[in-house]
């Protein structure tokens, strides 16, 4: 007999999003993602149909900020019972700070179906983005669009699609504002006059690092 599990898609203005990778935390995580809307409204559309009880469903879909509070969001069950609206907080989100939307697997269809893992999704509230160091601040925008630099501040969409970043021998000495480039799979540091490393925790996609020759004070 073929089982058949609830599958979400999130849809920011409607655009679907699929699962990339299971990560050791025992999540599905999809890309990270962008908006300047500090009243954005995140679609989700689910494969099977819910089964109504929306008290249930509130605790099983929600947002946390990113120090891990718990905010305070409605939660709407549309009424062909397979997609669910999650509304923003009563005072809208804050610019420049990450978020991050949680589907629980527990969530059930009305057939008791649920799903195979739990699901989480960054986003940004987009504002400008501060470089502490002109040389690393050059890099980027060279890595964000290597034929047309941005021009003027730099955003987070502007860095939004930056995977792998080599600023190898760039004289940095700082590394604040990297922390706003979320997708990073790929970071060279080396050969710099690096101290403070600690905006890197955030870079949760970050899988390759190098670090050599630099003068680290801390890696905790």
């Amino acid at each position: 007999m073929n089982k058949k599990v609830l599958i979400p898609v999130v849809m920011g203005a409607y655009l679907c999003l699929s699962p990339l990778s299971v990560k050791a935390e025992d999540y599905y995580k999809w890309d990270s993602k962008v908006t300047s809307d500090k009243n954005k409204i995140w679609t989700i559309k689910l494969s099977k149909k819910l089964n109504g009880n929306i008290s249930g469903i509130k605790d099983k879909v929600y947002i946390k900020d990113s120090k891990g509070h718990k905010l305070e969001c409605n939660v709407k069950i549309k009424p062909n019972e397979k997609i669910l609206e999650v509304l923003p907080p009563k005072d809208g989100y804050k610019e420049k700070e990450n978020y991050y939307l949680y589907i629980d697997k527990s969530i059930p269809s009305d057939k008791n179906k649920n799903l195979k893992e739990t699901v989480k999704m960054n986003f940004y509230i987009d504002g400008y983005i501060e470089f502490e160091d002109k040389n690393l601040e050059e890099e980027v925008r060279k890595a964000a669009n290597p034929k047309d630099r941005p021009k003027g501040p730099l955003t987070y969409m502007d860095v939004s699609g930056i995977k792998e970043l080599n600023v190898h021998n760039k004289n940095i000495k700082s590394l604040k504002g990297i922390e706003y480039l979320k997708n990073l799979t790929k970071l060279d540091i080396s050969d710099n006059n690096i101290k403070d490393i600690s905006g890197l925790k955030g870079l949760d996609s970050l899988e390759l690092l190098n670090v050599y020759n630099n003068n680290i004070e801390d890696i905790s």
